[in-house]
């Protein structure tokens, strides 16, 4: 278990070697027929929070957590091994990876053996917490693990059957921040709640592909309207922006808007090429226990 305690800054760099390489995404690049880290590419978190004014004034924890489906190695005797890992980035590091460049780099670790799951946690971990610049935490299971099943228990109210505030309009990719309004009449009462929605999509910045994921949103405070919430969300629908980038917007718009005393905020994407990944955000300090269940469509 990660607990995740201090909020936005960075450690200090680690001393990796600056090579400035392309995108991946933007190349038709091959999976490496051997082990290669330096087929990794990092993306400043700064890049996205700049364009978000006074993001420091905000109390703001959490970690990324991403899982591998697509992950096998050999063992010392040149036995193939299957295994699910669990990748888990504190929001402090001061890069986060750049999806297809983790395929491929897990990709090359297809024909390299190591002798236990440990020892490649151990490698995997080291390189992801030198490019990041910050310590990452890496876990392995077998298939037969019991940390595989997902749930479908509800998580709180479904805001999908609520109206949308207006129509999407498909020819506009802008965030619709207009459609959360913080009802006056309503900021003197505190409520409670948990809503979630499974019909949020956005769009990868490089390739323009979707992304689709499950969002909940736990707060306490004024109370903020259902079909404010959802049109909201659903107007990210053509939006290009990282998975941790949409989900520090989220945050940082709706803790701005309403009066609330505390916020948590998970976005649980669905895999591409092997990989989902779920991004956390609270306004309180936040440790991994705090992992809702995988749904059904991860």
């Amino acid at each position: 278990m990660l607990v995740f305690v201090t909020p936005r800054q960075g450690p200090s760099s680690l001393g990796i070697k600056k090579v400035n390489k392309q995108n991946p995404l933007s190349k038709n690049v091959s999976s490496p027929l051997s082990y290669d880290p330096g087929i990794l590419f990092p993306i400043n978190r700064e890049d996205s929070r700049i364009n978000l004014s006074d993001f420091e004034s905000i109390e703001m924890f959490g970690f990324d957590c991403w899982n591998a489906y697509e992950l096998s190695w050999l063992d010392l005797t040149g036995k193939p091994v299957v295994g699910m890992g669990r990748i888990a980035f504190p929001m402090t590091t001061r890069k986060i990876i750049e999806s297809k460049s983790l395929k491929l780099f897990l990709n090359s670790l297809n024909n390299e053996k190591f002798a236990s799951i440990d020892e490649l946690s151990m490698r995997i971990q080291a390189d992801l917490s030198g490019v990041c610049e910050g310590e990452v935490d890496v876990s392995i299971s077998l298939l037969d693990s019991r940390f595989l099943a997902w749930s479908s228990d509800e998580i709180g109210e479904c805001i999908d059957q609520a109206e949308l505030l207006a129509p999407i309009d498909i020819g506009n990719c802008a965030v619709n921040t207009s459609a959360l309004v913080s009802q006056e009449n309503l900021e003197h009462i505190s409520i409670s709640e948990t809503l979630f929605t499974d019909l949020f999509k956005s769009n990868c910045p490089v390739t323009n592909q979707p992304d689709w994921a499950s969002v909940v949103v736990r707060y306490s405070g004024s109370p903020i309207g259902k079909s404010e919430l959802l049109s909201y969300l659903c107007s990210f629908r053509n939006h290009q922006g990282y998975h941790e980038e949409c989900a520090e917007r989220i945050f940082y718009d709706l803790w701005r808007t309403f009066k609330l005393s505390k916020l948590f905020l998970a976005m649980s994407y669905l895999r591409r090429g092997g990989l989902d990944i779920n991004v956390y955000r609270c306004s309180e300090s936040i440790s991994t226990l705090a992992m809702l269940p995988r749904r059904i469509r991860q």
